[in-house]
């Protein structure tokens, strides 16, 4: 249960403190309501209203990193029904360098994948592995270095 402090009555000013306290929690509120929103429509397969949830978001005041996890989302969601939209999305995420670079390297490499543009998926896996990140996990480091000698075996690369 989360509980929200209001102002005090006697507060009629806009900028006091306490109103600013119940605005800062108002509007983190409102952003874990977006996040619970969208994760529920992608969750009964209503993807571009999920979507439609996570890029409002990004609108909104709120932290750097939530703006680029709701980017993530967005893309993730836009996947099911828009490839193109999702792969724009991906490689702003995968440019940029931030938490979700990894994962957006990942999505367009399965995305290539499954478009048969092997050499492209090579290259998205060669930037994983090369990338010195230390946001790469053992697991997708491993999972690159897997598919890189998958390719090269099958495709010649």
């Amino acid at each position: 249960f989360l509980m929200i402090r209001r102002p005090p009555r006697s507060t009629r000013k806009e900028s006091s403190a306490a109103s600013d306290v119940y605005k800062r929690q108002a509007s983190g509120f409102g952003m874990l309501a977006g996040f619970k929103l969208g994760g529920e429509a992608m969750n009964n397969g209503e993807y571009e209203k999920a979507a439609g949830i996570f890029s409002d978001m990004q609108s909104r005041k709120m932290p750097a990193e939530f703006k680029e996890l709701a980017k993530f989302y967005e893309a993730t969601a836009t996947r099911y029904t828009n490839i193109p939209a999702a792969q724009a999305l991906f490689v702003e995420l995968s440019a940029v360098g931030g938490t979700y670079r990894i994962s957006s390297l990942e999505a367009l490499a399965d995305i290539a994948l499954s478009e048969g543009k092997t050499a492209e998926a090579f290259d998205y896996y060669q930037a994983i592995v090369n990338s010195g990140d230390d946001q790469v996990s053992p697991n997708a480091f491993q999972r690159a270095t897997t598919q890189i000698t998958i390719l090269r075996e099958e495709a010649g690369l």
